[in-house]
């Protein structure tokens, strides 16, 4: 990470995400970064510090997702301050081998070149269909 623009850190960020390396992922991230998540989902909630966020959300995500088959798509992009919002759709093949492709959007804010919180909003009716299905 080199750039301290916070439309280029998020992008970056995605990126990261769509090469598959959820733990460089999470070095976008602050140490005390804040990471929420609508929904009642087993990853929903409220998240704190970079290393809570690997733990519950991106590791358990990577458990899901057939190696290799993640891809983020960008949508819009608005930028303001240090707030980025960002519309995206999430797409991979489940371990089951079953196509997921669920949408999302974010609102990032970021300091210092690092993500100091991030709200995710998802269909989260249709991840737990497609995710937690024995659950």
């Amino acid at each position: 990470m080199t750039s301290n623009d916070p439309k280029e850190v998020v992008l970056k960020f995605f990126e990261t995400m769509n090469n598959g390396e959820f733990e460089e992922a999470a070095d976008f991230f602050s140490l005390d970064a804040v990471f929420w998540v609508v929904g009642s989902l087993p990853f929903s909630g409220t998240l704190r510090g970079r290393d809570e966020i690997l733990e519950k959300n991106f590791r358990p995500s990577a458990e899901f997702t057939e190696p290799g088959s993640a891809k983020v798509i960008i949508g819009d992009v608005i930028a303001e301050g240090d707030k980025v919002a960002v519309e995206w759709r999430f797409q991979r093949k489940t371990l089951g081998g079953e196509s997921y492709d669920n949408y999302f959007f974010g609102l990032f804010e970021v300091r210092d070149g690092l993500i100091q919180s991030f709200r995710e909003y998802l269909d989260t009716e249709y991840a737990r269909r497609m995710l937690w299905k024995n659950e």
